[in-house]
């Protein structure tokens, strides 16, 4: 059963939890509620589109046509990420996760209908100009996102890099974060490029953009730039340039996201 393959309502599709417990400490509970999980299902490069279905399972109406209605067409596309994301079950119903981005959007919007038909609008503008009211919650709910938490942290630690640099970065301290983030299966199979990457001499597909996992350089990156975590979108493999695509830290990064994200890292998170 997928993600939106079930019509709820509001009332049966909310978590039970204590709303109030919640609100006190938002972005410490996505933290301590974080996932860990794949990038498989981030085919999808606009932040509203993930973060709209838990409003549209607590909304009234089939959670199956809201998605398409308000978000986009490639429903399935959104449930799954969403799913990843820790926000919806596999059998359509809030997580804890989820709760957090239906009690932001009660603070300012009536309904969640209403908050889906917010989202709606301005699609091609950049998610943290276009919907200040969910940035901080945003920020969370990738920041406490496993896969993305070395990114912050070796940033956070050396500033702006270029992509082979901070592969390059990540092959020292999250070696992991490199062969399942970063590169495509064809480029880990024909050769060992972590332990290339400890050669005195660099090695040559760390220049090519086809060693790189497009999810990552181009959906994954342009949705962490949406939210404000980085700052610049990213680059589909056809254009991507790794000695001169660069990946830095937004200053309008949360103070409170980014030292949760590198805490997770420092205290054991890979």
């Amino acid at each position: 059963m997928t993600a939106l393959s079930q019509s709820s309502c509001s009332n049966e599709s909310r978590l039970e939890s204590n709303r109030q417990g919640q609100q006190s400490n938002p972005i410490r509970t996505m933290f301590s509620a974080s996932v860990d999980t794949s990038l498989y299902h981030f085919g999808l490069s606009h932040p509203k589109n993930y973060l709209g279905v838990p409003l549209a399972v607590a909304a009234d109406g089939p959670t199956e046509i809201l998605v398409p209605q308000h978000l986009v067409k490639m429903a399935g596309e959104a449930g799954h990420g969403a799913e990843d994301l820790g926000l919806v079950t596999r059998h359509n119903r809030l997580t804890e996760r989820g709760q957090i981005i239906v009690d932001e959007a009660d603070v300012h919007y009536e309904t969640p209908e209403d908050a889906l038909i917010a989202l709606a609008d301005q699609p091609r503008t950049r998610f943290i100009s276009a919907h200040p009211e969910f940035v901080e919650v945003a920020q969370a709910v990738f920041g406490s996102y496993h896969p993305i938490q070395p990114i912050i942290s070796v940033l956070d630690d050396e500033g702006p890099l270029t992509l082979a640099e901070l592969v390059t970065s990540l092959s020292s301290s999250h070696p992991q974060a490199v062969s399942e983030t970063f590169l495509t299966p064809s480029s880990i199979c024909d050769e060992t490029p972590i332990e290339s990457l400890k050669s005195t001499e660099r090695p040559v597909w760390l220049s090519e953009p086809s060693s790189f996992h497009a999810l990552t350089t181009f959906q994954l990156k342009s949705l962490l730039c949406h939210v404000g975590i980085l700052t610049t979108p990213g680059s589909d493999t056809s254009s991507l340039v790794p000695d001169e695509d660069l990946w830095g830290l937004s200053d309008r990064l949360s103070d409170t996201v980014r030292e949760l994200a590198v805490a997770a890292v420092d205290g054991g998170g890979e």
